[in-house]
């Protein structure tokens, strides 16, 4: 077994509060990664993206982020409670801090970028072939297990597509 001294993390620092942190932090990184997958996953059906106007987007992809983005910030504030030096407190908080605020935004960005490829995608495999082929393959034997994975608003989408017509995107 590989011993970690903890003499390293402060001289008064106790081995529950280092075992406490760390789990903690190891369970906020888990459930945020979980439940933005989560959000994500409902957020992106080919017609729930369709009927989104831009400026719900631009919500929807700032929460997701920052779901999944929020533990940059808390390792900052677990960093004191486990190494208390007077003279590194705030140093490691305040970088964790600066990482968030300029990686937060440039995240949202891609976020919002990629749900507008996908729903290019979307609009693709509507007026293609494509739409069929995939919805005969997921009804294959071999393929049945992926069918479990496809949400029920892309099930449909795969077997009835977009409706004829204009789209109900707004820009507000």
């Amino acid at each position: 077994m590989i011993q970690f001294p903890l003499s390293r993390l402060g001289p008064n620092t106790p081995e529950w509060l280092v075992i406490a942190a760390s789990i903690i932090g190891i369970g906020i990184c888990l459930v945020g990664n979980v439940w933005g997958l989560i959000l994500e996953t409902r957020y992106v059906g080919p017609y729930t993206l369709l009927a989104t106007s831009n400026r719900q987007k631009w919500k929807r992809a700032t929460i997701v982020m920052c779901v999944e983005t929020v533990w940059i910030p808390l390792i900052g504030l677990f960093q004191p409670l486990i190494s208390p030096l007077p003279d590194q407190w705030p140093a490691f908080p305040l970088f964790c801090g600066g990482i968030w605020a300029v990686a937060f935004p440039v995240a949202v960005l891609f976020k919002r970028v990629s749900w507008d490829r996908l729903l290019a995608t979307y609009r693709k495999m509507n007026d293609s072939p494509q739409r069929g082929m995939i919805q005969g393959a997921l009804s294959l034997r071999l393929f049945s297990w992926i069918s479990w994975l496809v949400s029920a608003e892309m099930k449909r989408f795969l077997a009835e597509g977009y409706p004829e017509g204009p789209t109900v995107e707004a820009d507000n």
